[in-house]
């Protein structure tokens, strides 16, 4: 209590002299709660559905099992909080350690501790990610095209392209007219999106390269060989083509196209003399490259084969009948007769024997256009020979 004989006065008038002694002060014990306190601690948890967001929960409850122990009586030395943003669990972390008694009057307090925490689920709908491909168009021109790449959509916005691998080849390339297609599939694509996604579909639209054929007109003009020979008794020919093209863009050649008429190349053949044509159309030739569908094919000239016989100015020449003036009939001489050059015709004289009137000198001119060959008559080889000359009286 703190008792000292100062605090003590004597207040009887009778007794002069008093002394106070303090032989044993008072005191007052209270000794601190024996039985064990339980104070329960249980975190703050809750659960989500991951939205691209960090996610806090805070916080804890606690229930004590003696009403004379209260929260103020122990302190916290731990955070009671916890953040997070992708799918998957975030303890806490409370631990009976991080919380101290601090009332004396309670000496055996224990802290039950359940720990606190963040759940965070994927996505429960499905992702659709599409996959379109890249497309272009292009008109042939002899170089390489090259096509790479697609463009990602999604019905959730949460779900990028940073949510998965491509593991294909997104790319393409050709040099010819036609369509080239990147043929990706949606197993060349795999979510990697750390379980915030689990129903992820992915499907592809395609694209392609296309190279079209050359818009502008490509001209083809074609002259058949000519040559000239002499008559020689043998089969005699010439083929073949010269061609020259038209094409603005200088890409179409020779090889591009081909003859497709009878015997694979244009040939015009003959034994006699004359002219003998090849009968070259546009239909013989046909454009073979897929890059050009706009080919015109002109015939400029057509080739031909003439074959003519040289006929010295004078000497003879088979002729097989001669022809009188009427009424006479053809009289068939089937001999050689000879021939001088008189301007550009051929002149030829017979003298007939008439049993009256005598010889009389007849007359004839060819030219020659006239001669033909072959044998006839009496002839031991086939040479140029006259089918009727008309004769006249000279």
């Amino acid at each position: 209590m703190g008792l000292n004989s100062g605090q003590f006065t004597n207040t009887n008038s009778n007794f002069t002299s008093v002394v106070f002694t303090i032989e044993e002060d008072g005191w007052l014990e209270i000794i601190p709660i024996s039985s064990t306190v339980t104070v329960y601690i249980s975190g703050s948890s809750t659960a989500y559905e991951y939205n691209g967001e960090e996610r806090t929960i805070t916080g804890y409850a606690v229930s004590i099992d003696d009403s004379l122990y209260t929260e103020s009586d122990f302190t916290f030395s731990g955070s009671a909080s916890v953040s997070g943003t992708n799918a998957g669990t975030y303890p806490m972390g409370l631990d009976p350690g991080q919380f101290t008694n601090t009332n004396s009057n309670f000496s055996s307090v224990v802290f039950d501790v359940f720990d606190g925490r963040l759940a965070i689920s994927p996505v429960s709908s499905q992702v659709t990610v599409t996959i379109t491909e890249n497309s272009a168009s292009y008109e042939y021109n002899r170089e390489e095209r090259t096509l790479t790449g697609y463009s990602v959509s999604s019905n959730n916005p949460l779900y990028t392209e940073s949510d998965f691998t491509f593991s294909g080849s997104a790319s393409v390339s050709g040099t010819n007219a036609g369509t080239y297609d990147m043929n990706l599939s949606p197993g060349d694509f795999t979510n990697t999106s750390n379980n915030n996604f689990t129903n992820v579909v992915f499907e592809v639209v395609d694209g392609a390269l296309t190279i079209t054929p050359v818009s502008s007109t490509v001209t083809v003009n074609i002259t058949g060989n000519s040559a000239n020979c002499e008559y020689s008794g043998q089969a005699q020919s010439v083929s073949g083509y010269t061609s020259t093209i038209s094409d603005p863009l200088n890409l179409y050649a020779e090889s591009d196209f081909s003859f497709t008429g009878t015997g694979g190349i244009p040939i015009a053949s003959g034994t006699d003399p004359g002219t003998y044509n090849m009968n070259l159309s546009s239909g013989n030739f046909t454009n073979s490259n897929v890059n050009f569908t706009n080919v015109s094919f002109v015939i400029v000239a057509d080739g031909k084969l003439t074959i003519t016989v040289a006929i010295p100015e004078q000497g003879s020449i088979y002729i097989q009948k001669l022809e009188f003036p009427a009424p006479s009939d053809p009289f068939y001489i089937d001999d050689d007769l000879s021939y001088t050059l008189v301007g550009n015709q051929y002149r030829v004289e017979y003298i007939y024997t008439d049993p009256v009137s005598g010889d009389i000198t007849y007359v004839g001119f060819f030219s020659a256009g006239d001669i033909k060959f072959g044998k006839v008559g009496e002839m031991n080889e086939a040479g140029p020979y006259i089918e009727v000359l008309q004769m006249t009286e000279l």
